[in-house]
């Protein structure tokens, strides 16, 4: 079984998401998590980076 870390950032702070491998993660649902209005959305590079110290 495989899983995916996704790093994705709401309200402007990064954070991590892991899901299956055959999943796909629902970003409105993601977002609801932190009471962010807006849709979270996957992290640049850089700020994934900065968030993890690993790049992508």
């Amino acid at each position: 079984q495989i899983v995916k870390s996704l790093v994705f950032a709401s309200n402007g702070e990064p954070f991590l998401a892991l899901t299956s491998g055959a999943n796909q993660a629902d970003t409105a649902r993601l977002a609801g998590f932190f009471g962010a209005a807006e849709v979270a959305r996957r992290a640049t590079p850089k700020k994934a980076r900065e968030a993890t110290g690993v790049a992508i």
